[in-house]
């Protein structure tokens, strides 16, 4: 892998990390995973490049509901719960 790419586990202690848009991100419950580029804010990124984030179950606050992401080619396909209680 070259240094253009990077791989990065989230904790349940981060709620949410702008890295997360940067390539494929996968959240389950609190903890996220990503693959992205490194230059993702950058007008050298490919604008072919896909920026997928798919949430499943993720509640950084207990005083919220389980939420449910699907993000693809950044448009929001769909975004259900994250509502106070």
């Amino acid at each position: 892998m070259s240094k253009t790419y990077f791989f990065e586990h989230l904790g349940a202690d981060i709620e949410w990390a702008q890295c997360e848009a940067a390539g494929f991100s996968l959240r389950i419950g609190n903890n996220a995973w990503v693959f992205g580029r490194l230059d993702y804010r950058e007008k050298t990124c490919p604008r072919w490049w896909p920026q997928f984030a798919l949430t499943l179950a993720h509640q950084p606050y207990p005083h919220r509901t389980r939420r449910y992401k699907l993000r693809a080619f950044r448009w929001t396909v769909f975004d259900i719960g994250g509502h106070p209680r």
